[in-house]
């Protein structure tokens, strides 16, 4: 069974919704959960430090990214590792002390460990 989704974890993020990485091809990147966003504890946002900038261009704005937001996309989906299917979102700082400027990337993106 997969371990749950921490903070301090290394993951991979891709996605198919080909937003990020502009003129790059990106389909991929890696990064670290540095924290939470915890409206709702169900429903609570995974923040990852990207290891490296990348641009994101959609609805007409660019954006510098450093940091994304993983939100599960199914009721009763848990961070468990079992469904590993997410929406990212892009932020060019930590939305812990900045939520904005953020730009919705993928609604089909996906985490894993690099150690798996």
């Amino acid at each position: 069974m997969p371990r749950p989704l921490q903070t301090g974890d290394h993951v991979i993020l891709a996605w198919d919704d080909g937003v990020m990485g502009r003129g790059l091809n990106v389909t991929e990147a890696r990064g670290i959960v540095v924290g939470w966003l915890a409206s709702d504890p169900e429903r609570r946002k995974a923040v990852v430090r990207l290891e490296s900038t990348l641009e994101v261009a959609a609805d007409s704005r660019e954006l510098c990214v450093n940091f994304v937001t993983l939100a599960t996309r199914y009721v009763g989906q848990k961070w468990d590792g079992d469904e590993r299917t997410v929406h990212i979102f892009a932020h060019a700082n930590d939305p812990r002390i900045d939520p904005e400027p953020q730009i919705w990337v993928a609604s089909h993106g996906a985490w894993s460990s690099p150690d798996e």
